[in-house]
C-alpha cells in the first residue's frame, strides 16, 4: 500500500488523467485493504474485487466452508454486487 499510489500516479500522469482522478485513484490504491467508515463507490468496488481474488486464492487448493464463507461475504463485503459476485464466484466453486 506504500508502493502503489507513487507508481499509480506516475502511469495516471503519463495517461494524461485529470488531477481528480488520480489524486482518487492514488487514494485507492494507498488503501484498498483498509477500507475507512466512509468510502467512494469506486474504492468500495475495488475493494470487493480485491477481496474475491484474494479469498480465491487462499482456497484454490481446498474446498472452502461453505458456512463459514457465506459469513465472511455477508460481513467483509462492502456492497451488494460485491457480495453477489462473491456468492457467484466463491460458492459456485463448493
Amino acid at each position: 500500500e506504500l508502493e502503489g499510489p507513487p507508481i499509480a500516479r506516475e502511469i495516471m500522469e503519463k495517461l494524461g488523467a485529470k488531477n481528480e482522478l488520480t489524486e482518487e485513484v492514488c487514494d485507492i490504491v494507498g488503501h484498498h485493504h483498509s477500507p475507512r467508515e466512509t468510502e467512494t463507490t469506486n474504492f468500495m468496488a475495488v475493494y470487493d474485487a480485491d477481496l474475491i481474488v484474494n479469498i480465491e486464492e487462499n482456497h484454490k487448493d481446498g474446498k472452502p466452508d461453505t458456512d463459514r464463507l457465506e459469513r465472511i461475504i455477508e460481513k467483509s463485503f462492502l456492497t451488494k454486487t460485491g457480495k453477489q459476485k462473491a456468492r457467484e464466484v466463491l460458492l459456485s466453486q463448493t
